[in-house]
């Protein structure tokens, strides 16, 4: 969840990336081990973002290997407690 002040990242959000571009799973280390998840001529990678210049990080290493961010989505890990939404 991000913190909904700041729109930051909170501890243990877990972030999805869906990227085109060539992109093997041997690169899993380079990107924090996140889990590498190959398709047609896309890869998803998905794990921990620990804050916002974590998630610029990852941004800038797509960047730096010319693959396109196709889509960003985050949801709270399975440590983090929902905060239940307030009823009107």
């Amino acid at each position: 969840m991000t913190s909904a002040n700041r729109g930051e990242p909170t501890e243990g959000e877990i972030y999805e990336f869906r990227v085109r571009g060539e992109l093997s799973s041997d690169w899993s280390e380079w990107f924090d081990a996140f889990e590498i998840v190959t398709g047609k001529g896309e890869r998803e990678l998905r794990g921990p973002i620990r804050d916002e210049a974590a998630l610029y990080g990852m941004i800038a290493k797509f960047r730096d290997l010319g693959l396109l961010l196709l889509s960003l989505s985050a949801e709270p890990s399975a440590q983090q407690p929902q905060h239940p939404r307030s009823r009107k």
